[in-house]
This record gives structure tokens, sequence and C-alpha cells, in this order.
């Protein structure tokens, strides 16, 4: 509490001196001013038990003291559920927890995001923080599906007041317990759609459905299944595919509003399901101010995660790099080399390390790394959304070259030809011309910059992110502050 403020409402109430029920009160007196009071679970607080007195003289004190914090906060209080009364049962302690929390909002995905990767989990951490922000007397209840390194990247989230939710945990119990808490649910990808729609239809019918695609799961398998030779994993992916597909559409077919991260998914919506209110809520980066230019940088960096495995989109684009792109490009080039910077890396990624291929694995601040090369190329010939690696390329002003697949999401406008070739010769052939070419480098780089700041920016997203609460019947609090 600022010293100015504590001081202006007279500190604690001498009423209750000298202890028991004076904090709770000065916490009234400021919620009265429009302000919250915040748990802080790794606060400590050092106690000399009965300092003042003895246990007994406590009690009556205790009690004394309660009769008068009711008596001047009777109204209030008599709008909150009994804490007593409402401890007999889960589902009524919770509501009495919350009885002050008029909007509330469960999302759900495959695990508390990690934030040092992609996959959807940056954006997916943006978005809990953002609604933290923009809704902060909000209840926001996290479910995770995995509890896998839960503890590693929770941290923040749980500072921002997001409630988490992982295994081990009985989902059934949890849903019974929860019955008809949630006013909006929100739900990333369709696996998570499929695997708690049932808990969602039972528990939580009077909730307003929101479908995160995060990104269109079928696309990336379907293009996956063109790319493999004739046979039973080429079968298997694409009947995975088909019924992904099904999942997918039924999933945007049965909820009250969709999120997508690029116009080319919502229009993909507007095609399925005509009238479907879709918000198209991309990544947010932050530019850097004034990253390093053309002479300053040197070889070439492939930037992305291996989470999938041998099913990676960008073990797959590695191999393609190394083994058909860059022997067209080093015949011009022999001495530039090739960095790789990624999590989850297994031995197939590592048998592509060679005298001019570098696998450097996982490290914790790949922003060095961004600002050391002078071109990102990740030659992407399947996956699906806006893929992070890009978003945090063109903040970081590094320019990169990809496929057409890659470039998803991003409007490139008249820069898409300096960018993008789906051919290893067209693919060379545009790493030569940036990586010697310092104008064309240096305009592509401002190019990029500017995307970062207006395209891909917290305001925008904050934005079209109060539009489509509001789209479901939830509006700011009157206090709340757009960033920018």
């Amino acid at each position: 509490v600022p010293t100015e403020l504590f001081l202006e409402l007279g500190g604690f109430d001498e009423l209750f001196s000298p202890g028991y029920f004076e904090d709770t009160d000065l916490c009234f007196r400021l919620s009265e001013r429009g302000l919250r009071t915040v748990y802080q679970p790794r606060s400590r607080v050092v106690h000399l038990l009965h300092g003042s007195g003895s246990s007994e003289s406590a009690r009556r004190r205790m009690e004394r003291h309660r009769g008068l914090f009711v008596e001047r906060w009777g109204e209030r209080l008599a709008r909150r559920p009994r804490v007593v009364e409402a401890a007999q049962e889960p589902s009524q302690m919770l509501a009495a927890r919350d009885a002050e929390a008029l909007d509330r909002f469960l999302v759900i995905d495959d695990r508390v995001p990690y934030t040092d990767r992609g996959s959807g989990d940056p954006r997916m951490a943006r978005l809990l923080g953002e609604l933290a922000a923009l809704w902060p007397s909000a209840r926001i209840t996290l479910l995770a599906e995995s509890g896998k390194d839960a503890e590693r990247y929770a941290e923040p989230l749980l500072q921002q007041g997001v409630e988490i939710v992982c295994p081990p945990i009985d989902w059934q119990d949890w849903f019974e317990e929860r019955r008809f808490h949630y006013g909006v649910v929100i739900v990333s990808r369709q696996q998570n759609a499929e695997r708690f729609g049932g808990y969602l239809e039972l528990s939580q019918p009077q909730a307003l459905r929101i479908f995160d695609t995060e990104a269109l799961t079928f696309q990336r398998l379907e293009r996956r299944g063109e790319l493999l030779p004739p046979g039973k994993e080429r079968s298997d992916v694409r009947a995975e595919a088909a019924r992904t597909r099904e999942s997918e559409l039924r999933a945007i077919q049965e909820s009250d509003v969709v999120f997508v991260v690029s116009e080319d998914e919502a229009r993909f919506v507007a095609e399925i399901a005509p009238g479907k209110p879709t918000f198209v809520l991309p990544g947010i980066v932050e530019a850097e101010p004034d990253p390093p230019g053309f002479d300053a940088r040197r070889d070439l960096l492939f930037f992305g995660g291996f989470l999938a495995g041998s099913a990676s989109p960008n073990l797959d684009a590695l191999t393609y790099l190394v083994r058909e792109v860059l022997p067209l490009f080093w015949e011009r080039h022999p001495d530039v080399g090739l960095n790789v910077v990624g999590a989850d890396m297994d031995d197939a990624v590592r048998a592509l390390e060679g005298p001019r291929v570098r696998i450097v694995g996982y490290v914790e601040e790949p922003a060095e790394w961004l600002a050391r090369a002078r071109l990102l190329v990740n030659p992407m010939r399947f996956g699906a959304g806006l893929k992070q690696k890009f978003l945090d390329s063109l903040a970081a002003g590094l320019p990169f070259v990809t496929t057409t697949v890659g470039a998803e999401g991003f409007p490139l406008g008249e820069f898409r030809g300096s960018l993008v070739a789906d051919d290893p010769a067209g693919l060379a052939e545009l790493l030569d011309r940036l990586y010697t070419d310092g104008d064309e480098w240096e305009r592509v780089q401002t190019h990029l910059l500017e995307l970062a700041m207006t395209g891909f920016d917290r305001a925008s997203f904050q934005r079209t992110l109060l539009e489509a609460m509001t789209h479901v019947g939830v509006a700011p609090p009157a206090r709340t502050a757009v960033a920018g």
C-alpha cells in the first residue's frame, strides 16, 4: 500500500487496536476506492505469537473485533455466502471464494505454456496475461491437460493471478465441483475440444464457448501426407488428417466465437461456418528499438523446436535445407556457416551436423543468436498457423527466408518476393541475394520491424481481445486502459 494512501485513510483504524481485523478492514476501505487486494502466496510475515497478550485475551479480542467488523461492513458481507456454511460443500466454497469475481474464464490447453518454445505456447501465455490485465477482478483458470514441467513454467502466470489446474487430478470430480461456475470457456486446439467437450456440456452448459484454433492442425497433417512416399505411414497420416479435419470443423461450428491467428484462417472459418464471429489474435512481440545492421552480422541461423520428434515440421525443414538447399548456396559462399538453435533435439537432428552446420541446441536467450545472424532460414514444407520463429525473427530485425507455408499469416507485401520461395534453387537464390546485398537487406529489416510494431503489437492484440470478449457479453472494467 503506498504510504501516502495509507496515511490518507488514517492507517489501521484504532477501533481494532491493538490488532485483529484491522488489516481486513483496511482492505475493505481500499476496495471502496476502487482498489484491489491481491493475495501474494510468496510473501513472508514474521509473527511473534501472543506478543501482546495471552492466547485467551487474543481469542476474546478476535470475537469482539469480529463483531465490530460485521457491524461496519454488514451490508457488503450480506452479499457474500457464509464461509462456515459453504465449507460443507466444495462447489459452495468455490462460489464463496469467487463471489466478487463477476467474470469467470476457464481456459483449456495442452499444458502450462512453455514460454521458451513455439507450438502456440508463447501466444497462449500472452492471451492469459492479457485476460488478467484487462479483467483484473476476474477469476481466470487455466486447465492444462498435461502437468509436465508445470512447476517450471507456472510462476509468471500465478503472479498475474491465473489459477492453474493440471494432473494428477480426477477430471470428472473437478468439473463436478465447478458446475455452472464459469461464464466463458476458451478451448485451445481441437484435441482439447474432443477431450473435454463432454465434461463442459455437463458441467458448464451455461458458458459461452470460444474455440481457439491456435493452428488448423488438419492442414499440417494433410501437407505432411503429401510429402510422404506411398505406403502405410502416408495412409495413416492422411486418415489422421481426415479425422482431425472433421473434429476441427465440429469444434468451430459448435462454438459461439472463434479465435484464429491469421486472416488466412479467418477466411477458412468464414467458408465452413458463414456468419461465425471470428477474431484474429496473432502472437505479440516487442520490436527491438535498435537492432544490429547488415555489417555487424554473419552466418545463417535455423531457429525452431523439435517437440514433435520425427513428425516435426522443423526436422523436415532442416533436413531439406541441409541436403537440398544449402549445397547450392555453398557453391557461392563456401565459408558461410549454419547455426541450428532449438529445443527438444534428437539424434536425427544431431546427425545433420557437419563442417558448416553447427548444432547448438536449446538456449535460454535466443535473442543473442537472432542479433548475431545475418539471415534466418527455415524452409518449412508442412505446418500450419503463425510460426513463432518468424515472429521472433521480425521483432529482432532479422530478415528470414522461408516457403509459402512458413510465411503464412505474415503480410509481407512487396517484400514477399525477397523472402519466399518453394524450391531449392529459388531458396538458394534468395539467400545469396540477401546475404550479399546490404541495401536490400536493410530495406527488408526496416519493413519487418514496422510489421512487428503495427501488426503484432500488444495494443492491437488487446483491442481485438476486448472486441471479442464484448461479443460474448464480457465488458471491460471501466478503469481498463489499453496498451500503447
